[in-house]
C-alpha cells in the first residue's frame, strides 16, 4: 500500500523556489521532534521512506509570496510512519509555515505504466553530479541499483532480479536543474521511464512511488513521481 499526506500550509514569508523544498524539511523535520520513535529514525543514516513534493500552486515567478495558501504532499508505504506523520504535522508551524490542515489518501495502484519526476532526481558520481555528459546507461543503473539497496533495506531481502525495472527512460530538461539546500547548491533532472509489466519491475516502480526515485527524497524532496497506470 502507498499513503499519501497531503498538508495545506500558510506561507508567512515570500519564498525564493529554489529554497522551498529545504523549508518544507525543515517543516516536516520540527514535528517529528514531537515522537521519539520519529527523531531517533529522522537521526539514523539510513533510508528514510518517504518523499515529498514542492508547493502547488506553483510560482510564476522567482517567489511564493506571503499570507497564501499552498499545499504539498507526503508520500511512504510505511503505515505507522504515515499516521504518526499526520498527527505529528497537526498545527505544526516554523519561521515560514503554519500548517492548517491535513488529508490522509490511500493509493491503490493495480500495474504502472510509466513514472516522471515532479521534482528532480539527483545522482552524485565521485563528489559530483550525474549530468548528460556521464551517459545514460550510468544513470539507469543508478536508478536501478538505489530501489535495489532501499528493497533490501526496507524488506530485509534480495529476492529481486537485478536487471533495469525499466526499459526506456527520457530525460525531461534541456539542462541540469539547480536547488539550494543548507547554503549548497546541487543539481537535479526531471525524467520519464516507461516500467516493464513483469512483477519485481512493479515492486520497485511502486517503492519509486512511495519512497522516491536516487537520492535526497526524505532530506529534501527530490525525485518525487507521478504515475501513469497499464
Amino acid at each position: 500500500m502507498i499513503y499519501q499526506l497531503t498538508i495545506t500550509v500558510l506561507l508567512k514569508k515570500d519564498l525564493h523556489f529554489r529554497q522551498s523544498s529545504y523549508k518544507i524539511s525543515e517543516l516536516i523535520n520540527k514535528s517529528f521532534l514531537g515522537d521519539k520513535v520519529m527523531k531517533n529514525k529522522h537521526e539514523r543514516n539510513e533510508y528514510k521512506y518517504y518523499v515529498f513534493d514542492n508547493l502547488y500552486p506553483r510560482s510564476k515567478y522567482k517567489y511564493y509570496r506571503k499570507n497564501r495558501i499552498y499545499i504539498f504532499n507526503i508520500r511512504t508505504s510505511i503505515e505507522v510512519m504515515y499516521n504518526s506523520m499526520y498527527n505529528l504535522l497537526n498545527s505544526i508551524e516554523t519561521d515560514f509555515f503554519a500548517t492548517i490542515s491535513i488529508s490522509k489518501k490511500e493509493l491503490h495502484i493495480a500495474k504502472i505504466k510509466e513514472i516522471m519526476t515532479v521534482t528532480p532526481a539527483v545522482m552524485t558520481i565521485e563528489g559530483s553530479y550525474w549530468t548528460l555528459d556521464n551517459g545514460l546507461e550510468e544513470l539507469e543503473r543508478g536508478i536501478n541499483n538505489n530501489l535495489l539497496k532501499k528493497y533490501k533495506q526496507l524488506y530485509g531481502k534480495e529476492d529481486l532480479k537485478k536487471d533495469s525495472f525499466f526499459y526506456d527512460i527520457e530525460i525531461l530538461n534541456n539542462k541540469p536543474i539547480g536547488i539550494k539546500y543548507k547554503g549548497i547548491s546541487f543539481l537535479g533532472h526531471k525524467m520519464r521511464l516507461k516500467i516493464k509489466e513483469d512483477e519485481d519491475s512493479q515492486k520497485l516502480a511502486k517503492l519509486a512511488i512511495s519512497a522516491g526515485i536516487l537520492e535526497k527524497n526524505s532530506s529534501c524532496g527530490m525525485g518525487y513521481c507521478t504515475y501513469k497506470e497499464i
